[in-house]
């Protein structure tokens, strides 16, 4: 959240003293999508669905995946950016997950040390931060225009939270014997790549609206696993040590968890829907009057 704060201060002040021809800024909202990634969560089970095991050790009863990225839900965009000239131009965008989508998915019926176990994961983004800097190009007709932007993500936070419940059937004459874990998934820092195509409005010589749809291809990659809260029937208790992940590793023992376990692909890739407006710092004028000093242009804005 501090380094996002920070990035988006620079931007705000480097907006304010740049009153020159070509520069401007947007702001927008909009909600991503999930799109292709990964199916499992670290522990095997779905990042989205239900598996019944129908208290079974051998087999599956039945099962219902579904889709997930740790980047979906709403989210702001501050961008600045540099025409070149009328068609081509680069921009720097920053990216704020307001609200990640948590995803819940369900293990019941599933046979662990001679008890029958209900498993419940919730996992989501915490805060999300992109930056994207980006080549951008329109066709700058005079009202209504086309752009493009093809750019690399560069993800600034990144961490996860995962919540794991078990709850078991008969554990020493208890019903109902609960175990609450409280997980920080952290990651491997990794560039993704981004496109937007967009449609945008002019309203006057510096101010247009626009509407686009963007996409992220973007995997990280479960560096460390840290227990933050451990819980026994509503009793804290000493937390787990950290678990550590990556590529490579040895005298590794799954059981335990200790030694370099192996990393597992985390889905942050999305569609996006965004909404925004565009000001430019640089007035243009009447045909009459350009001169090519003062013909560069913003996204959107009318040659005339």
């Amino acid at each position: 959240m501090k380094k996002s704060a920070s990035i988006l201060f620079l931007l705000l002040i480097i907006s304010n003293i740049v009153i020159a021809q070509g520069f401007y800024i947007s702001a927008s909202l909009g909600n991503a999508f999930a799109s292709g990634g990964s199916i499992s969560n670290i522990y095997g089970y779905p990042n989205s669905g239900n598996i019944d095991f129908g208290n079974n050790n051998t087999i599956i009863n039945s099962y219902d995946v579904k889709k997930a990225s740790y980047s979906a839900g709403i989210q702001s965009n501050i961008a600045l950016g540099y025409m070149l000239n009328e068609h081509i131009g680069f921009e720097l965008c920053l990216t704020n997950g307001l609200s990640p989508k948590q995803y819940t998915s369900r293990a019941t019926g599933e046979y662990i040390d001679s008890y029958f176990v209900n498993r419940t994961f919730k996992q989501n983004a915490i805060s999300p931060v992109y930056l994207t800097p980006s080549l951008f190009f329109q066709n700058n007709f005079n009202k209504i225009n086309v752009y493009g932007k093809v750019g690399i993500v560069l993800p600034l936070s990144r961490n996860l939270n995962l919540e794991e419940t078990d709850s078991f059937g008969v554990v020493s004459g208890f019903l109902n014997h609960a175990i609450y874990n409280q997980y920080i998934m952290k990651t491997n820092f990794s560039l993704g790549f981004s496109s937007t195509i967009g449609v945008s409005y002019v309203i006057n010589n510096q101010l247009n609206v626009y509407g686009e749809i963007s996409f992220m291809s973007l995997t990280l990659f479960v560096s460390e696993l840290d227990n933050a809260s451990y819980m026994q029937d509503g009793q804290s208790y000493s937390a787990s040590p950290p678990i550590s992940f990556g590529f490579t590793g040895k005298n590794v023992n799954p059981s335990t968890q200790t030694g370099t376990q192996i990393t597992e692909g985390i889905p942050f890739s999305n569609i996006g829907l965004n909404i925004g407006l565009s000001y430019s710092f640089s007035k243009h004028f009447p045909k009459e009057s350009k001169t090519k000093s003062n013909y560069f242009t913003r996204p959107g804005t009318s040659k005339f």
